[in-house]
């Protein structure tokens, strides 16, 4: 969806904390970004403390896209809620920020294709009853999907500067500060 709205993106700024949690997600993520071969250049802003996140998200280049995933610590072993993260650096970033949580709308991300945690919590309760129901709780929890949707924040559209146009929502690339 970033490359959509973006399609002059090179660069896509992956940040994520120094927690176990975090690095074990930036690892899998990293895997799978192997799919885009030699398209996107990658920049890992993991591991560092808050202040060089910040210092690093206000120097990113142009046709440069962030893409957050969590942040539970920093290099300096502060700790955070991925949200109070966000919180702290999104105003420092020259790109627009997105992600996969619906709970980051509101505190900096412009948007991303998200699973909801409503989503999550209603296919959960399913996956109970089925499993109460007498069905073999592996095979349940392995035939259950989540439905992907994209959402958007308007006024971060707006504060990026990016608009609805007839082909979809476009931005020019001089990063706004």
């Amino acid at each position: 969806m970033m490359l959509s709205l973006h399609p002059d993106t090179r660069q896509v700024a992956v940040v994520s904390g120094s927690g176990p949690r975090d690095q074990q997600l930036a690892d899998t993520f990293r895997q799978e970004m192997t799919t885009f071969g030699n398209r996107l250049a990658f920049t890992w802003l993991t591991n560092l403390s808050m202040e060089e996140l910040c210092g690093a998200l206000s120097h990113l280049p142009d046709h440069t896209v962030v893409l957050y995933l969590t942040m539970f610590q920093d290099a300096a072993g502060k700790t955070f809620t991925p949200r109070q993260a966000l919180d702290a650096f999104a105003r420092a970033s020259r790109a627009p920020i997105y992600s996969c949580y619906d709970t980051y709308l509101g505190h900096g991300i412009v948007g991303g294709s998200v699973v909801t945690f409503e989503e999550i919590g209603r296919k959960a309760a399913q996956l109970g009853i089925r499993i109460l129901a007498g069905e073999d709780g592996q095979a349940a929890a392995r035939s259950m999907s989540h439905q992907v949707v994209p959402i958007f924040d308007w006024r971060e559209l707006r504060r990026r500067e990016i608009a609805r146009s007839p082909s979809g929502y476009r931005r020019g690339w001089q990063a706004s500060q």
